[in-house]
C-alpha cells in the first residue's frame, strides 16, 4: 500500500521532478564546476591531440594582446584572443546564427566593467588550431566582443578562456615569437625556468602566491587579458602610491623602476588601478619564457629581459589612421582572393575609422598655420577624380619645428615628441629665394596633413612646397587606388597645371614615405621633370609587405591568400604589384636615392634599405634611425632634417639625365 501511494505520488508530480533535474543540469552546464569536471575527466580519459607549434603577432606583450587564427568546422577562420583571465571560452554574437539552439543567459563579470551585460550559452562549436581539434567545454557564451574588449587592437571573433586552455601546456615564446603545445606529463622542466604553483579560484582564475610588492596573503591573478604589467586594487594602489583620496580619480597608473618578482629584478613596471585583486599582465610576462601547464597547476618563468619588450606595434601609431586593406578584408572577406583584391584597391578614406577623429584633431592643433597655405583642387580623367593639394611658398614663417626623444626612467625610448612652435602671436612670412619645388607623399592610409612639419622645414630652406592626397587618401577623391599604376599619372598631371603658372620651378623633387616613397619612385620613372627623392621606409616588394601588414595586425588571412590576392590583381585589374616594387622600379631611374630607414620598422626591414641602395643608380645612399619605427620615421628631423636639405641642395641644382624606359 505504500508503495503504490508513493508511486502515485510520483506519477503525480513527475513534472515537477523533471523541471527540477532539467533546472539542476542547466545549472551545472552553465557553471564553473561543470567546466572544472568534464576537463578533468576529459583530460585523463583521452589523450588530446596536441595542437602545432604556430605564431604569435608581433604586438603581443607590448600594448596588445596575444591572438591566434582557429578554424571553425565549416572552415572559416576566427581570430581569439587567448585570455587565461576568462573562465569561458567566448564567441562575438554575430556568429550567434551558426550556434544551433540558445540554451539560456548568463550575466558575463568583466573585471574593467561595472557594468554587467547578459551574455548566451551555446553548446560549444568545434574549433581547430591547425588540424588539432581543441578540448573545450561543452558550453560557450557569446557577447558583443568586436566593440566590448578594450585592450584588443583588432575585431575578435572569440576569447579562448580557461575552459580549453586547462586541457594544454601550453608555452609562449616573445623572442621567437611562438606558441607551443607540450604533453603536460611528459615534458623537460629542466630548461623552463623558476616553478610556481598556482589554483584555480572558484570563479577559474589562475592564482599564483606571488606579487609585485612582495607582500603576504596577497596572491595574484595570471591574467593574459591585461596588456599592462600588472592591476592593483583601488586600496592597495593607493597604498603603494601614497597618494590621498581626492587624487584616486585621476591617478590611475603608477611605475616601478625596478622590482624584485621572485627573486628576479625587473625594471620600468607599469601598474594600474584596477580590479578586485593584485594581477600580473602580458607586459610582464612577455619578459619571460612562459610556460602554463595549465593540467598540472604549474607555471614557469625564465626571464629573457628585465624590461619590457619594445613597441613595435604599427597598430599603435601616433598619428591615428585609417583602416588598411588587412583590416577592412579582414572583416568581411578572409578567404576569398578576389575579395581581398578589391580591398586592396579600395580607397583608405572610403573606410574611415572612428578613433580618427580625436587623433586627427589633436594632431591638426597646428590648423591655425593652413590659412598659410594655398588650396587648390585638380581634377583627372573620365570620369574626373579630384586630387586635393596645398601649397606653401619658400619663406620662413617663424614657425620652429622640432622633435625629440621621449625616454623612460631606464633610458628605453619611450617615444618620439614632434613640435610645432609660433615664435609669435601673429604668424609672419619672410619670403626666400625659390630653389626647387618638394613633392610631399604621404604614406598609406595617411593624408597630406601630416606632413606639414616636413612643409614649414623645407619652406624655410627656400623650397616651394606642395602636399598632395593621394588617391583615394583624405580629402582626394577615388574609390580604387593602385599603388602607383594611376598616382603616377595622377601626379604628372599636378605638375603639369603647376608647369602652366607663374610660380613653376624647374627643379623637381619628392620626398616620399612608405607608400608615397614608391609612388614617388614609378612617377619619376614616367616624368623627366623628378630631379631627386628622399625614400622614407619604402616598401622594397608589397608581396613582404602586405604579409607584414598583416601579420603585425594578427589577421588571420594566410599569406598564400595575400599572394594569391595580389596575382588577381595583375589579371583582374591590371595592377602589377611586383612590377612597381621599388625593388624593380629604381633601375630604371638615372639619378640617385636618399634612402631612409628605422631600425625598429617592422615593415621595411633595414636590409631591406640597404639592398635598395645597392641596386639604385650611383651615388645613392642611406641613412638609418636605430630606435625610429615605421610611423615615426618620418619625423627624426634632428636626426636627418639637415642632410635631407643638403641633398636637394646638391642633387635640384644638376640636370636630369633621359630616364630609361
Amino acid at each position: 500500500m505504500k508503495k503504490s501511494n508513493k508511486a502515485a505520488t510520483f506519477a503525480k508530480f513527475r513534472w515537477v521532478y523533471f523541471i527540477i533535474l532539467c533546472s539542476i543540469v542547466i545549472l551545472f552546464f552553465c557553471s564553473p564546476i561543470h567546466n572544472t569536471f568534464f576537463h578533468l575527466a576529459q583530460f585523463r580519459a583521452s589523450k588530446l591531440r596536441l595542437p602545432e607549434e604556430t605564431s604569435m603577432n608581433i604586438g603581443a606583450g607590448s600594448g596588445d594582446l596575444l591572438y591566434v587564427t582557429l578554424k571553425s568546422d565549416a572552415g572559416r577562420n576566427l581570430l581569439f584572443a587567448i585570455d587565461t583571465g576568462s573562465p569561458f571560452t567566448l564567441l562575438d554574437k554575430s556568429l550567434e546564427s551558426s550556434l544551433g539552439i540558445r540554451l539560456g543567459s548568463t550575466v558575463l563579470n568583466y573585471t574593467y566593467m561595472s557594468e554587467k551585460p547578459i551574455g548566451g550559452i551555446y553548446f560549444a562549436p568545434k574549433l581547430y588550431l591547425g588540424n588539432a581539434r581543441l578540448a573545450t567545454g561543452l558550453t560557450i557564451r557569446t557577447d558583443d566582443l568586436h566593440n566590448r574588449f578594450p585592450t584588443s587592437r583588432r575585431k575578435i571573433d572569440g576569447i579562448l578562456g580557461i575552459d580549453c586552455l586547462r586541457n594544454y601546456c601550453v608555452q609562449f615564446d616573445f623572442v621567437d615569437r611562438k606558441i607551443r603545445f607540450f604533453d603536460p606529463i611528459h615534458i623537460d622542466t629542466n630548461v623552463l625556468g623558476k616553478r610556481f604553483n598556482f589554483k584555480y579560484s572558484p570563479t577559474l582564475k589562475v592564482v599564483v602566491n606571488n606579487n609585485f610588492l612582495g607582500l603576504k596573503d596577497q596572491p595574484s591573478e595570471i591574467d593574459t587579458g591585461t596588456t599592462e604589467d600588472g592591476k592593483f586594487p583601488s586600496l592597495l594602489f593607493k597604498v603603494w602610491t601614497n597618494i590621498d583620496e581626492s587624487s584616486m580619480s585621476s591617478v590611475r597608473r603608477g611605475s616601478l623602476t625596478n622590482n624584485v618578482f621572485d627573486g628576479d629584478t625587473y625594471s620600468d613596471l607599469e601598474i594600474y588601478a584596477g580590479g578586485t585583486a593584485p594581477t600580473v599582465g602580458l607586459r610582464f610576462l612577455a619578459r619571460n619564457l612562459v610556460t602554463i601547464n595549465f593540467p598540472l597547476n604549474l607555471i614557469y618563468l625564465k626571464r629573457t629581459s628585465s624590461g619590457p619588450l619594445p613597441d613595435n606595434s604599427i597598430a599603435k601609431s601616433i598619428l591615428g589612421l585609417n583602416p588598411g586593406w588587412w583590416d577592412t578584408a579582414y572583416d568581411y572577406c578572409r578567404t576569398d582572393a578576389a575579395a581581398i583584391a578589391k580591398a586592396m584597391l579600395s580607397g583608405p578614406n572610403l573606410h574611415p575609422d572612428s578613433e580618427i577623429t580625436r587623433a586627427y584633431a589633436l594632431w591638426l592643433r597646428w590648423s591655425k598655420f593652413e590659412p598659410i597655405f594655398k588650396r587648390s583642387t585638380v581634377s583627372i580623367g573620365q570620369p574626373p577624380i579630384d586630387i586635393n593639394i596645398l601649397e606653401l611658398a619658400p619663406g620662413n614663417y617663424h614657425v620652429n619645428v622640432t622633435s625629440k626623444m621621449l625616454l623612460k626612467p631606464n633610458g628605453n625610448v619611450a617615444g618620439l615628441q614632434i613640435v610645432l612652435e609660433q615664435e609669435s602671436k601673429a604668424i609672419s612670412f619672410e619670403p626666400r629665394k625659390e630653389k626647387g619645388i618638394i613633392f610631399l607623399l604621404h604614406d598609406y592610409t595617411s593624408q597630406k596633413e601630416f606632413m606639414f612639419p616636413w612643409a614649414f622645414y623645407l619652406a624655410k630652406a627656400g623650397y616651394r612646397v606642395v602636399l598632395t592626397d593621394l588617391r583615394g587618401h583624405g580629402e582626394s577623391t577615388g574609390n580604387m587606388i593602385s599603388y602607383g599604376h594611376f598616382e603616377s599619372t595622377d601626379l604628372k598631371s599636378v605638375l603639369d597645371k603647376l608647369a602652366s603658372s607663374d610660380s613653376f620651378s624647374a627643379n623637381v623633387g619628392v620626398v616620399g614615405v612608405g607608400y608615397g616613397a614608391n609612388i614617388a619612385i614609378d612617377w619619376a620613372a614616367i616624368d623627366s621633370r623628378i630631379c631627386s627623392i628622399v625614400a622614407i621606409a619604402p616598401y622594397s616588394e608589397y608581396n613582404q609587405t602586405f604579409a607584414r601588414f598583416n601579420a603585425n595586425s594578427a589577421s588571420p588571412i594566410s599569406t598564400n591568400l595575400i599572394s594569391d590576392a595580389i596575382t588577381q590583381l595583375g589579371k583582374s585589374f591590371n595592377v602589377d604589384l611586383l612590377y612597381l616594387s621599388a625593388r624593380k622600379m629604381v633601375a630604371q631611374l638615372k639619378f640617385p636615392i636618399f634612402f631612409i630607414g628605422g631600425g625598429t620598422d617592422i615593415i621595411s626591414y633595414t636590409n631591406d634599405i640597404l639592398h635598395l641602395e645597392r641596386i639604385s643608380p650611383s651615388g645613392s645612399k642611406s641613412l638609418l634611425i636605430p630606435e625610429a619605427n615605421h610611423h615615426d620615421i618620418p619625423y627624426w628631423f634632428f636626426n636627418f632634417g639637415e642632410p635631407v636639405i643638403s641633398w636637394f641642395d646638391d642633387h635640384l641644382s644638376q640636370v636630369r639625365p633621359t630616364v630609361a624606359h
